[in-house]
């Protein structure tokens, strides 16, 4: 990720990146942060906790945590953090500061909102040697935490990014933008866009209004923004033939969804969504199945929850880039294709998923990789993973899902 930003930099130093701050500056910036932040010891293996509401400060705040090699933790202080992983340092604002109590052995970097810009002059980039140690490919980039755990996050919605071309990005966040924004955000830099931010004088809950001011912008791609709005700017954009992409799902299972002129909703080139019966196969066009995220969108997993981990992301039996094994995320949730192919999501799960069964028996696969993950007995094994365990009743199978990928996650926090 930080040489992907690298290499934008160099490309176009004095592209503008967000209001009032160019790619040049932004790099300076949090090159300096970084510095700072490895003073006190965050790096691979670590995380940084950010509460930031400014755009431009977290924008620099998160590209000097993944220069230093940390793991990004962003977060909203009125929000519950009892289960949050322990931070080496916390980022925060001065509402922030207020509202967050100490966290024992970390330190505490408060932005002062009335602080001029850093000097733009010099450049101090980071290096492998001023960090703890070099970054690996398996280290997180960002870190959630979620119902069923701490979610660990990896680059691939990041490095897909930067193989696609630049779209002026919307932040529409309100407040403190969350790990879904943060990877939005990412994206949007390592290819070069520029990212525009609502002064007052645009509702954020008024999709007409919204709508307006991204054509005005040459903005394509929005970031946050509520459900309900989000849905119907993808409605209003479909009728008016406009080309729009919006980001959402889950922290485990990210989709990017785009509304090309003149076609339903789709997800944007990386990322999938399967709607499937109870042997995992496709179902057609007006039929319910269970919907799965697969592709760029797929964390790493949960860290220290082998259980969880196994049970909920589970083999792609469609494969990975090159005819690799890959993993999909299961919602738990039912969803129908339209006949016009709108995908409605529903609340409960479908009637047929195997994983809400009593009776149902699975056995546990594995890849080559070393990740594990449950099965329906009933369903073929897809091509790239083998099974270590018989079928068998869920709980026995659950019992089988350690691999050492769960020890790498566990000792990172």
């Amino acid at each position: 990720m930080a040489s992907l930003f690298a290499a934008q930099v160099a490309r176009a130093p004095q592209a503008p990146a967000l209001p009032g701050l160019a790619y040049a500056e932004l790099d300076a910036r949090s090159d300096l942060l970084a510095h700072a932040l490895l003073e006190h010891r965050a790096g691979p293996g670590t995380c940084v906790l950010t509460a930031l509401s400014s755009p431009a400060g977290f924008a620099v705040a998160a590209l000097a945590v993944v220069k230093t090699g940390a793991a990004l933790l962003p977060v909203d202080p009125a929000l519950d953090l009892a289960q949050a992983p322990h931070p080496a340092v916390l980022l925060l604002d001065e509402t922030a500061d207020l509202l967050l109590p100490a966290v024992p052995g970390a330190a505490r970097l408060v932005r002062d909102a009335a602080a001029g810009p850093l000097p733009p002059a010099g450049h101090w980039p980071v290096t492998d040697a001023d960090r703890l140690r070099p970054p690996c490919p398996g280290d997180p980039l960002l870190v959630v935490p979620g119902e069923d755990g701490t979610v660990a996050v990896g680059g691939e919605a990041v490095a897909a990014a930067a193989q696609a071309a630049p779209a002026d990005t919307a932040w529409l966040v309100r407040g403190y933008p969350d790990g879904d924004a943060a990877i939005g955000l990412l994206s949007a830099l390592v290819c070069g866009a520029r990212v525009h931010v609502p002064d007052g004088s645009v509702s954020r809950d008024v999709p007409h209004e919204v709508l307006g001011w991204l054509r005005r912008r040459g903005a394509r791609m929005v970031l946050g923004g509520a459900d309900d709005v989000l849905g119907a700017l993808l409605a209003l954009a479909r009728a008016e033939g406009a080309g729009l992409s919006v980001s959402g799902g889950w922290a485990e299972g990210r989709l990017v969804v785009e509304q090309m002129p003149g076609s339903p909703p789709r997800p944007a080139p990386g990322y999938r969504a399967y709607l499937l019966d109870a042997l995992l196969r496709p179902v057609g066009p007006g039929e319910t199945g269970s919907l799965y995220i697969a592709g760029a969108g797929v964390a790493q997993g949960y860290a220290g929850r082998p259980g969880s981990d196994g049970e909920r992301f589970l083999p792609d039996p469609f494969g990975g880039p090159g005819g690799g094994t890959a993993r999909m995320w299961r919602t738990g949730r039912a969803a129908r294709l339209d006949e016009d192919g709108s995908l409605r999501v529903l609340d409960a799960p479908a009637h047929d998923d195997p994983f809400t069964d009593e009776h149902a028996t699975f056995v546990v696969l594995a890849d080559t990789a070393g990740h594990r993950a449950l099965w329906p007995a009933t369903a073929a094994i897809p091509e790239g993973w083998y099974e270590t365990h018989g079928e068998d009743a869920c709980a026995p199978c659950l019992d089988h899902l350690h691999s050492p990928l769960d020890d790498d996650l566990d000792d990172l926090f």
